[in-house]
C-alpha cells in the first residue's frame, strides 16, 4: 500500500503509450505534480522511495534515473528549509533518523522512539538527573537506527551504484556541505526559526541583506528536470551524461 502522504497512482490509461513504462511513469508523475520539486515533503519524498524500490528493479537505469531525482528533490527541499532557518524540518532530511527502535536488555519487545523527544525524555525514570539518565539507558536499552535520514540514506544508495558518476556523488555532497553551511551560519548569528529570520532580515539595510542573502543556497533544479526529460525520451547520452556511466562496458540505456 502506497504511503498516506503519498500521491495516488494515475490510472494506467492517463500513461502515455510508447515512453516509459507504467511504475516509473507514475513515479515520476508524483515527483512532478507540484511542478517545484523543493515543495516535496519529506514524507512524500520516502514514500516515492519506498515506491521504486518495491515496485522496480535497481538493473535497470531508469530505476537510477528516478533515485536521482529525489535524491534532486530532497537536496532542494533542504536548502529552501535552510534558507528560511527552519533547522528541526532541514535537520530532519540531513540528520535525524526516520525511525529509532528501543530494546531493554534482554527483551524481545521493542518500542520506537518518538522522532523529536530526547531519549531520555522518554525511557528514562522521572524525576532522575541527566547523569542518572544517561547511566541508567546505557546499562538497561539498546539503540538500533531502523531507517536512517533521508538525504544520508539516499547518498549511500548513488554513492555504492555502479550506474551513477562519481562526479555526480560528489555533486551531490558539495550541496549537502552548502546546506550544513548555510545552518551553521544562522546558528553563528543566533537563528534557529524562519521568525526568527525574518526579524533578522528585517533590521539590515539593502546591501547588508543582500550579502546576508548571498551566504545562502542558491541551487537550481535544472537536473531535476533534465532527469525528467531523460526518462520520457529514453535519451541518456546526452541530457544525463553527469549523472549515469556505462555499465559492462556500454552505456546504460533507459530500459526496464
Amino acid at each position: 500500500m502506497p504511503s498516506p502522504c503519498f500521491c495516488p497512482w494515475p490510472s494506467p490509461r492517463s500513461a502515455p503509450q510508447g515512453t516509459v513504462d507504467l511504475p516509473y511513469f507514475h513515479l515520476h508523475a508524483s515527483l512532478e505534480a507540484a511542478r517545484d520539486p523543493a515543495s516535496l515533503s519529506e514524507a512524500h519524498l520516502s514514500g516515492v522511495l519506498s515506491q521504486l524500490q518495491q515496485r522496480c528493479a535497481p538493473e535497470s537505469a531508469s530505476f537510477w534515473i528516478c533515485l536521482a531525482r529525489v535524491a534532486e528533490a530532497a537536496i532542494l527541499r533542504a536548502a529552501r528549509l535552510a534558507n528560511s532557518g527552519n533547522f528541526t524540518d532541514c535537520g530532519d532530511l540531513l540528520a535525524n533518523p526516520r525511525r529509532i527502535a528501543v530494546r531493554a536488555m534482554g527483551s524481545p519487545h521493542k518500542e520506537y522512539k518518538r522522532r523529536h523527544t530526547p531519549l531520555s525524555d522518554q525511557f528514562a525514570p522521572p524525576h532522575s538527573t541527566i547523569c542518572a539518565q544517561r547511566a541508567y539507558f546505557i546499562h538497561n536499552f539498546m539503540v538500533t537506527i531502523e531507517t536512517p535520514a533521508l538525504l544520508p540514506h539516499l547518498h549511500h544508495l548513488l554513492s555504492t551504484s555502479q550506474y551513477i558518476a562519481r562526479r555526480y556523488v560528489h555533486f551531490v555532497e558539495s550541496r549537502l556541505e552548502r546546506i550544513a553551511e548555510v545552518l551553521n551560519f544562522l546558528a553563528c548569528d543566533g537563528i534557529f526559526t524562519p521568525t526568527a529570520l525574518d526579524k533578522r532580515l528585517q533590521t539590515l539595510k539593502a546591501a547588508q541583506q543582500h550579502w546576508y542573502i548571498s551566504n545562502l543556497c542558491h541551487f537550481d533544479s535544472d537536473t531535476f528536470w533534465r532527469l525528467g526529460q531523460a526518462a520520457t525520451t529514453f535519451n541518456t547520452t546526452c541530457v544525463v551524461d553527469d549523472v549515469l556511466i556505462a555499465s559492462s562496458g556500454r552505456r546504460a540505456h533507459v530500459s526496464d
